[in-house]
């Protein structure tokens, strides 16, 4: 297959458009071997510009560059803020659920040794019972919660 060359004709018809390339090309024309060069640079700067807009984008309206980036940088902020509340509400919500743990075991803790005293003859007294003299875990579950917690890396 032979190579073959591509040509395209544009009319320009903005005079503003026309001014602005033409200082372009005054500033940065010496980078170029020609104006041709130079045109083609420019489309190859619009085309990816243009394909660099969400394809979710009407046709024919191109978002420029800074305002894609402000919309972005807005978005990112608001997904911030989300994640930041949400985590302070998983804290206080964590904090919780851990305070009402720890009383649980201590409760649990509790009835199960009055429960042993009771079957060893031995009825727990009230005072002892109010004074948290019950409230410790027995010896056997401590080592359970030990054993596990190494097994999953918790300490």
């Amino acid at each position: 297959m032979k190579n073959f060359e591509v040509q395209h004709t544009i009319r320009l018809y903005d005079p503003e458009l026309i001014a602005k390339i033409g200082r372009a090309y005054d500033v940065h024309g010496k980078e170029f071997r020609n104006k041709n060069e130079f045109m083609t640079y420019l489309l190859e700067l619009g085309v990816d510009d243009l394909m660099s807009t969400p394809p979710t984008s009407p046709a024919g309206t191109a978002v420029p560059p800074a305002a894609s980036l402000d919309k972005l940088y807005e978005e990112v902020k608001n997904i911030e803020s989300i994640s930041t509340e949400t985590g302070k509400y998983l804290t206080t919500q964590f904090k919780k659920m851990y305070v009402h743990i720890a009383v649980m075991e201590r409760l649990l803790s509790s009835l199960y040794n009055m429960k042993l005293g009771d079957l060893s003859g031995e009825p727990p007294q009230p005072h002892k019972v109010e004074d948290g003299f019950f409230d410790d875990l027995p010896l056997r579950f401590e080592k359970i919660i030990m054993t596990l917690e190494q097994r999953y890396g918790l300490k």
